[in-house]
């Protein structure tokens, strides 16, 4: 009786150690897996080479799937990018969260892109004493300029300056030329200051609606012109101050 039990015991301890043997980790087997998926095994879609503009190049377009399945950025995942100021390197970080661990880098470039046109909004200025004029730049084809990256300068600061936005202050009658730089490209403005713009004819340094209304008031006799008056006002130069000098006032502010 005590033998069988005996035997019972033995190859009780013997079909255990077998199990053991067979697959010795099966009894921790949930304690040593954390039963997540490994980031490292998705799949990074939206990356590309962007052209360099002066511009954070972060894309709002990249998707990260695992399998066919599309994880849920702050959810899923976290993203950072280093470097994300071109041309150069971007890396980007993702790291999981929630049911994924583990991380991924991926890497794309920004690229120098010359193949556009600078221009600037007002090639040729005409700038009274009393005005200001505002200076800005855009290309053709359409891309981002960071107005920080603008160089401007003026080719004499005594007749004309211009600041870091591209405002203009006139300080003297002449003429000056200013210059604006961008990612290696140049464009230029033909500054000349004047003591008063034709057209200004309440010499508040702009041509605007009021210098209509002082047309207007000429022509219906309400205010009498003194010879400056005609001098500025007179826009076709026929000697009279009518409606027909309204016409280019009004073009000229809509051109402002």
């Amino acid at each position: 009786m005590k033998l069988g039990v005996r035997k019972k015991i033995v190859v009780t301890i013997f079909f255990l150690f077998s199990i053991f043997w067979i697959n010795p980790f099966s009894v921790n087997a949930a304690d040593d897996t954390t039963g997540k998926r490994n980031i490292e095994d998705a799949v990074v879609e939206g990356l590309y080479n962007y052209p360099f503009t002066g511009a954070y190049i972060k894309p709002d377009t990249i998707v990260v799937k695992y399998g066919d399945e599309v994880l849920v950025e702050n959810t899923d995942y976290t993203i950072t990018f280093s470097g994300f100021y071109g041309p150069g390197t971007i890396t980007v970080t993702i790291k999981g969260r929630k049911n994924y661990e583990g991380t991924l880098i991926k890497e794309y470039d920004i690229i120098r892109n010359t193949n556009y046109i600078l221009r600037i909004n007002k090639p040729v200025v005409s700038l009274s004493l009393q005005g200001t004029q505002t200076l800005s730049l855009y290309t053709t084809p359409n891309v981002y300029i960071n107005p920080s990256k603008i160089k401007w300068e003026s080719s004499d600061s005594n007749v004309v300056s211009v600041d870091e936005s591209g405002n203009l202050t006139p300080i003297q009658l002449g003429n000056a030329t200013i210059t604006a730089t961008f990612n290696g490209q140049s464009v230029t403005s033909q500054v000349t200051v004047v003591e008063y713009l034709k057209g200004d004819i309440n010499k508040d340094g702009k041509v605007n609606l009021r210098d209509v209304m002082e047309i207007l008031y000429f022509y219906t006799k309400k205010k009498i012109p003194t010879e400056e008056s005609y001098v500025l006002g007179d826009m076709n130069e026929d000697g009279k101050l009518n409606l027909k000098d309204a016409t280019p006032i009004i073009e000229i502010y809509l051109k402002k």
